[in-house]
């Protein structure tokens, strides 16, 4: 059943949820999702890299220091 002003909206009868039909919105929502993901993932490499390296830092100041 078709959402009211809405034409790539439609709602279930049977659930009552209302589902996007367009499925060219659908394929890039999917896209958009994947590259976040992606985004995501990077960063969090990222970040275990710069934990690594500060700890090695630590490492190597205390050496010198010791």
């Amino acid at each position: 059943m078709q959402v009211k002003g809405h034409p790539g909206l439609a709602r279930d009868k049977n659930s009552g949820i209302i589902m996007n039909i367009n499925s060219n919105e659908v394929r890039e929502a999917r896209k958009r999702k994947k590259l976040w993901k992606e985004q995501q993932e990077e960063l969090d490499s990222l970040k275990d890299d710069v934990k690594e390296i500060k700890l090695l830092l630590n490492k190597i100041l205390e050496a010198t220091n010791g």
